[in-house]
């Protein structure tokens, strides 16, 4: 999983990111950092047992990138293409999502818990046991998406559309839904109360 080093920083206790022996928020040039691990990922086949908590990326290309056990937690992503992507446990909790896309994207364990997500594409993904849990997310399409036992409990989801998808033990308890379109997707194997 992930290295279990700490922030050198007294008294932070946050995990220190990949590469460095400090969290990003202690980090003496985050600007740097951040351009060295854009280099890093775009560079790697296969990304694993990375933490790159509060990492800011924009139109960075994971496509078709092979993900196990990285954390982007608190993470500002902008433009970011997850396409066609293997993924095994990758955390975006906390995190903030606009316009990317997981088109295609193949993830087992994505956590969503608490995001922020604005104009994302997630057509035809298995996002299989996923944690959507308090997520927020508007303007966003999951069209021909297996999102089997997946669960979206005490999210607020604003004009996002759920067209033809598979939503076999999905939970929706509790979410708050405006503008939510599930035409053709299996409503009745989901959890609505």
């Amino acid at each position: 999983m992930f290295a279990e080093a700490v922030c050198r920083v007294p008294d932070c206790g946050r995990p220190a990111v990949h590469l460095l022996d400090t969290c990003l928020r202690h980090a003496p040039d985050p600007a740097a950092y951040a351009a060295e691990i854009r280099a890093f990922l775009a560079g790697a086949a296969r990304i694993a047992d990375l933490n790159l908590e509060g990492l800011e990326a924009e139109e960075l290309d994971l496509r078709g990138k092979r993900l196990r056990c990285l954390m982007l937690s608190r993470a500002h992503l902008r433009g970011v293409r997850f396409d066609e992507a293997r993924v095994r446990v990758l955390f975006l909790d906390f995190a903030s999502l606009s316009e990317c896309s997981f088109d295609g994207c193949k993830a087992h364990c994505l956590v969503l818990g608490g995001a922020e997500v604005e104009r994302c594409s997630f057509r035809g993904a298995d996002l299989l046991r996923c944690n959507f849990v308090g997520l927020n997310c508007r303007d966003s399409v999951f069209d021909g998406s297996d999102l089997y036992a997946s669960r979206f409990t005490s999210a607020v989801l604003t004009a996002v559309s759920f067209r033809d998808c598979n939503l076999k033990q999905v939970r929706f308890e509790g979410c708050r839904l405006d503008k939510v379109d599930f035409q053709a997707s299996n409503t009745e194997e989901a959890y609505f109360r």
